[in-house]
C-alpha cells in the first residue's frame, strides 16, 4: 500500500469516528433537561384546579377554600394564591363576606342557594390585573321533618316504633341509649320501654350543626276489673245496687247496645229496680293504649 492509499484510509477512519461521536451526542442530549437561563425560574406543571374554578387576566392566581359547604354555615376561609405581590378585592354571590373584603384572605358565610360564587380581583405593582372565580356547591342544612312514635301510647310489655324523616344527615343518634344510625339506614327503630319515656333524635350535618327533635312513648298499665256485682238494696229483692271496681282505663257499663253508665276511674255504679230475670249487664274497661277487658253480670230468676 503506497502513501496515497494510507492517507485515504486514515481520512476515512477519522470521518467515521466523528460521525459516531455526533450520533452519540445527539442521542444523549435527548434525555437531558435544559436548565433555565440565569435569573429565570424553571417552569413546573401547575397544580390541578377544581373543575368549578376559572381565572382570567395577565397572570395566574388561585383561590383556596372549601370544596362544598352547608347552607347558612359560617366561618369559611378563602385564601388567594399568587406568584407575585398583588392587591386583592373579594366579592361573593350566594353568600356574605365576614369583615374586610380586601386582602389575601377573607371569611365568608354560605347562603341558601345551591351554590356560592366567590370572586377575587387582583392587581400587581405594574398595573396588570387578573381575576379568579370559584363556584362552591351548597348543600341544604340538616333537618328533621318528622319524628314520632307509632303508637304514642302502649300497654306495659308492648312495643312502639319510632319513625323519622330527615335530610342532610351525616350522623343520627337516638337517646336514651346513644344508638347511632347511618344516614342511609331505614329511619325507624322499635322500642319497648317499661315506663313513659321521652326520646331525642339528634342529627348532625356536614357543617357540624346539630338539630334535635323529641317524641314521647307513654306506657300505661293493663286494664283490670277487681269486682263486678249486684247487691239488693236494704234487703229488697226488687232493687239492686250494681257496682264495679276497676283500674287502668275508662269503664263503660251497658245493657245490650245501651250505655247505662261510664267512669274514668273506679268505682262505677248504678241502681236498678225490678230487673228482669236473666237480664245481662256488660262491663268493659279500655285503657288509653286501646287494650280492654270485659266482664258480665246476669241477674238470676226470682225464686
Amino acid at each position: 500500500m503506497d502513501s496515497t492509499q494510507k492517507t485515504r484510509y486514515l481520512i476515512g477512519g477519522l470521518g467515521a469516528a466523528v460521525l459516531i461521536l455526533l450520533i452519540y451526542a445527539v442521542t444523549m442530549d435527548r434525555g437531558k433537561v435544559t436548565p433555565p437561563p440565569p435569573g429565570q425560574a424553571q417552569a413546573t406543571a401547575p397544580a390541578a384546579e377544581p373543575p368549578t374554578q376559572t381565572q382570567e387576566g395577565s397572570f395566574d392566581l388561585f383561590i383556596e377554600t372549601d370544596a362544598s359547604v352547608v347552607g347558612g354555615s359560617k366561618g369559611h376561609d378563602a385564601r388567594l394564591r399568587c406568584s407575585r405581590e398583588v392587591t386583592a378585592e373579594w366579592s361573593i354571590v350566594g353568600g356574605e363576606l365576614e369583615g374586610n373584603a380586601k386582602g389575601e384572605w377573607v371569611t365568608w358565610t354560605a347562603g341558601k342557594a345551591r351554590e356560592a360564587v366567590l370572586t377575587c380581583a387582583a392587581r400587581d405593582a405594574e398595573g396588570n390585573s387578573a381575576r379568579a372565580v370559584v363556584r362552591i356547591p351548597v348543600t341544604a342544612p340538616g333537618q328533621i321533618a318528622r319524628f314520632e312514635a307509632d303508637p304514642p301510647v302502649i300497654s306495659l310489655g308492648s312495643t312502639s316504633r319510632l319513625q323519622w324523616q330527615a335530610s342532610g344527615a351525616k350522623r343520627v343518634v337516638l337517646d336514651p341509649g346513644g344508638r347511632e344510625f347511618k344516614s342511609d339506614e331505614a329511619p325507624s327503630f322499635e322500642v319497648k320501654p317499661t315506663e313513659t319515656t321521652r326520646y331525642t333524635l339528634s342529627l348532625t350535618d356536614a357543617s357540624g350543626a346539630v338539630t334535635t327533635r323529641e317524641a314521647t312513648v307513654k306506657v300505661v298499665p293493663l286494664p283490670q276489673i277487681s269486682s263486678f256485682r249486684a247487691d239488693p238494696v236494704s234487703g229488697d229483692r226488687r232493687e239492686f245496687r250494681v257496682t264495679a271496681v276497676f283500674s287502668g282505663g275508662k269503664a263503660e257499663l251497658k245493657q245490650g247496645d245501651a250505655v247505662l253508665a261510664t267512669a274514668e276511674s273506679g268505682p262505677i255504679g248504678l241502681t236498678l229496680s225490678d230487673p228482669a230475670p236473666g237480664m245481662e249487664l256488660q262491663l268493659r274497661v279500655t285503657s288509653e293504649a286501646g287494650a280492654y277487658i270485659t266482664s258480665r253480670l246476669i241477674f238470676p230468676g226470682r225464686p
